[in-house]
């Protein structure tokens, strides 16, 4: 019975210190969040003050993230001191501050260009089949077993080292004391024409355009993209000072080479297709043809005079996956007025495909089977189909021939 009588007087008791601990904090005397958290330390209590509305702070400017197919993940202090790095560097001036040069507008044929690749020892043995750029400087690795350098550099390089292969060619050209009005970075893979590469350069000069290539935009800032680019000497001479105090960040020499220039002003890039379609001189046919086509050019002359005999405007092997006709293979041909066709929709035209002959095929937009002809037929047009992986390659260079 006392034992009962003891609970009792205990239970009431710590009610009533809960009913008042209660009526203090409601009169903002105690904090009861704090006063009943066993075990931790009470805070000194402090007069209740009206509370003042807080501005809201600044946001840390967030740097968007890599697209999915980047060589390397970056760690997310190397993320915070690239953000920083780029917060105290200013954006590049407008075009109209740059230098510009002198010919631009009349075109001169006197334009001078650089035309430079990064060949190592894990390049395509097949570059010096297939590559037309006999002017170009190639640029090595300092122990390569590969013939047809030009310079070497003074170290070693791999695939994840390559920003750094193109800064110290860009610290090469930098020393060179002869300037040139373009410079051409381009891939040893890529099969394009001297020809038609002056071709392009000369459309440049006409325009106000820096740097012509593929454009992307994975970062806080534009870099060109692909197998070639185009840039006019003003941005070497704005590169040159920043490249001894210049930090690699990332493996792809392209996205390295976007955050020398470190720019949002979209008007300094143009798309090599649009450079194309303001070409002064239009011809009769374009072929678009692949680096791995084994093709003589009295064949390819031969199916071009046949083909201007008829009312075909594209000729190819011809497909309708999607609900329009679209060339697919190794080579198609097409006349003028498929690139004028082409040109109206370019600066509109959004890429549907990851191929490039189904997007080809999407500018048309065809289904008039007449449009198309197909090169296999006849098929005496053609040279033998080189299937056979065995061959020699010196058979094919002298059958070429």
């Amino acid at each position: 019975m006392f034992a009962f009588t003891t609970y009792k007087i205990i239970f009431v008791s710590v009610a009533a210190l809960m009913v008042l601990l209660t009526v203090l904090a409601s009169y903002h005397i105690l904090d009861v969040s704090s006063a009943i958290q066993i075990g931790q330390p009470q805070q000194p209590q402090q007069t209740h003050q009206p509370q003042q509305q807080q501005s809201p702070q600044p946001t840390e400017p967030q740097a968007e993230q890599p697209s999915g197919n980047t060589e390397q993940k970056l760690t997310e202090e190397q993320r915070q001191q690239f953000i920083q790095e780029q917060k105290q560097k200013p954006l590049l001036p407008k075009v109209n501050e740059l230098y510009s040069l002198k010919p631009v507008r009349e075109a001169s044929e006197n334009i001078t260009s650089t035309v430079f690749m990064l060949r190592g020892d894990f390049s395509s043995s097949l570059y010096d089949l297939f590559s037309l750029h006999k002017r170009a400087t190639r640029y090595c690795d300092k122990d390569t077993k590969i013939s047809g350098c030009n310079v070497k550099l003074s170290r070693n390089y791999r695939w994840g080292t390559l920003s750094d292969k193109l800064l110290d060619v860009l610290e090469h050209m930098c020393k060179t004391p002869k300037r040139t009005d373009f410079y051409v970075k381009i891939d040893d893979d890529l099969v394009m024409s001297e020809s038609k590469l002056d071709e392009v350069i000369k459309v440049m000069a006409t325009t106000d355009c820096q740097i012509t290539g593929g454009i992307a935009r994975d970062y806080g800032f534009y870099w060109p993209v692909g197998q070639i680019y185009i840039f006019k000497r003003a941005i070497l001479e704005k590169i040159c000072p920043q490249l001894p105090v210049t930090n690699v960040f990332h493996p792809s020499e392209d996205i390295t080479f976007g955050s020398l220039l470190n720019t949002t002003d979209r008007s300094m890039f143009c798309n090599l297709d649009k450079v194309m379609c303001k070409a002064p001189k239009k011809t009769d046919f374009y072929v678009k043809i692949d680096d791995d086509l084994i093709m003589s050019e009295s064949k390819l002359d031969e199916v071009i005079k046949r083909m201007s005999t008829t009312d075909c405007q594209v000729s190819g092997r011809i497909a309708r996956d999607f609900e329009f006709y679209w060339a697919v293979g190794q080579i198609y041909i097409f006349k003028r007025a498929i690139l004028e066709t082409i040109c109206a929709k370019l600066p509109i035209t959004r890429q549907l495909h990851g191929s490039e002959d189904i997007s080809f095929g999407s500018f048309i937009n065809s289904t008039d089977r007449s449009m198309f002809c197909d090169l296999d037929t006849p098929r005496n047009h053609w040279h033998k189909d080189y299937s056979d992986k065995r061959i020699k390659i010196e058979y094919l260079i002298q059958h070429n021939e």
